[in-house]
């Protein structure tokens, strides 16, 4: 083999194992992921090779990371619409519920009333993640971030632009 054709070859499938990695570190944060026992590794790692190739079939202007949360946002709305319907009982729903409204920076905000829900007086730590954005040039170049935290009966957050579908997750694990 001639001196100058392994570099092209070796380099080629050095881009094929970092543009999986890439997607894998970044999008489902493998390189966090704590799963160590028996063929769970091997299991965990076919789940995410088969997501990141699904995320891969829409050819939109969207990021895979970005297809990922609005992939999300199907089971947290869902969620979240199913437990709103589960706490109307012909008054709660017209006294207390729940408002979703935008940010000037930009952003979300959800606020839930949890007075007589089952989420009521539930312990609740205030969870953060990134850093907010205080408009849009901030928030392109800090990405994702959300805060979560119940002030007296009402579960408030705020969110990036992106980060709504977590945000019911957020509520229900707290």
């Amino acid at each position: 083999m001639p001196a100058d054709q392994p570099g092209p070859i070796v380099r080629s499938q050095q881009a094929i194992e970092n543009n999986l990695h890439g997607v894998l570190a970044m999008v489902f944060r493998d390189d966090e992921c704590r799963v160590r026992t028996d063929n769970a590794p091997a299991n965990f790692a076919t789940i995410k090779h088969i997501a990141a190739n699904l995320l891969r079939l829409p050819h939109d202007k969207h990021s895979l990371r970005s297809r990922s949360k609005i992939a999300a946002w199907d089971d947290s709305l869902a969620w979240l619409m199913q437990w709103y319907l589960a706490e109307c009982n012909s008054d709660w729903e017209h006294s207390y519920g729940v408002k979703i409204d935008t940010l000037d920076n930009p952003g979300w905000t959800l606020k839930i009333d949890l007075r007589e829900t089952e989420l009521h007086g539930r312990r609740f730590v205030k969870a953060t993640h990134g850093e907010p954005a205080d408009d849009l040039e901030e928030w392109q170049r800090l990405g994702s971030w959300w805060v979560a935290d119940v002030k007296g009966d009402v579960f408030e957050t705020s969110c990036g632009p992106l980060d709504l579908p977590v945000v019911p997750t957020v509520s229900r694990l707290g």
